[in-house]
């Protein structure tokens, strides 16, 4: 890494910024980032996350809560910033949005899926779920 930005040795949160983006790149923000417990990371508007195989407190209600209130350069990555950002998209454009989740089999695209529908959920509900709410997050198992 002669001449890099030492910055981008310790990890970055939206790949963009490295600047040369190849592959020995990307693997080493990855690998630097999972280390420190951060499994999500940008690609431009992409998500890319990685399998921690262990669980972290990622998904709790208070980060919940803090993904809901806080703007968009005040988090670090995660799947509720970007169902957040899709479903504000929607509502600004008044046109569909999609969330492609994609990966292996067993890297966590259902459990995705379902943080993505329980954000939308609660982000969209006032404390309570409606029966709107309660109809969406039925549909996981059909989605799977």
């Amino acid at each position: 890494y002669i001449g890099a930005d030492a910055s981008h040795l310790e990890g970055v949160a939206n790949m963009i910024s490295l600047g040369d983006l190849h592959l020995g790149a990307i693997l080493h923000n990855l690998i630097v980032r999972l280390r420190k417990g951060d499994i999500y990371t940008y690609i431009g508007n992409i998500l890319v996350a990685v399998n921690p195989y262990r669980l972290l407190p990622l998904y709790t209600p208070e980060k919940m809560a803090e993904y809901k209130r806080a703007s968009e350069d005040d988090v670090p990555p995660h799947i509720y910033q970007l169902a957040k950002a899709a479903y504000k998209a929607m509502c600004d454009t008044r046109e569909n949005q999609s969330i492609v989740i994609s990966g292996e089999s067993g890297a966590g695209k259902t459990e995705t899926m379902k943080c993505v529908l329980q954000f939308l959920a609660d982000y969209t509900s006032d404390g309570r779920l409606s029966s709107v709410e309660d109809q969406i997050l039925k549909t996981n198992p059909i989605l799977e």
